[in-house]
């Protein structure tokens, strides 16, 4: 493609961006005025009733873009019991990966009664792998060491 073909995409891309920046910035706004929560799914909503087109502005569009994104995370609230459960997570957890935090929100949303069910079955597959080691160990060590010869003098 020519320079003048690309240079079209990219202020047809940057008005797209400033024009889900606006829409964004607008809806808040309006929210604020309210007195409205503000949420991705309220933002979504007022940008449709606020866009001449009717087409509003995505939730994932909202996510994707950083200035979208940014104005709605200094415009929102959240919830407290997510506050609490990602500070304790953390705390409990000593430097979680991605996928251990995400399996900990998914356990956090069970009940107790299946969470110690899940418990008590990890421990008695801990125990039956601490045995089958501990076998494991005596068998290498058999293997290794030669056979003590009898002492008949």
């Amino acid at each position: 493609m020519t320079k003048k073909n690309m240079s079209g995409i990219y202020t047809w891309q940057r008005k797209r961006v400033e024009n889900s920046v606006s829409l964004v910035k607008h809806a808040i706004d309006e929210l604020l005025a309210g007195k409205l929560r503000i949420s991705l799914t309220t933002i979504v909503q007022a940008s449709r009733k606020i866009d001449p087109s009717g087409r509003g502005v995505s939730a994932s569009t909202i996510l994707r873009n950083k200035q979208c994104y940014a104005l709605y995370e200094k415009s929102s609230v959240q919830k407290k019991d997510n506050q609490k459960k990602s500070s304790s997570l953390s705390a409990v957890l000593d430097d979680p990966t991605a996928s251990e935090l995400r399996r900990a929100y998914l356990l956090a949303g069970k009940s107790k009664i299946i969470l110690i069910a899940a418990i008590v079955l990890l421990e008695r597959e801990l125990k039956t792998s601490e045995t089958q080691n501990s076998n494991l160990r005596e068998k290498i060590l058999s293997l290794l060491l030669p056979e003590p010869a009898n002492r008949s003098s």
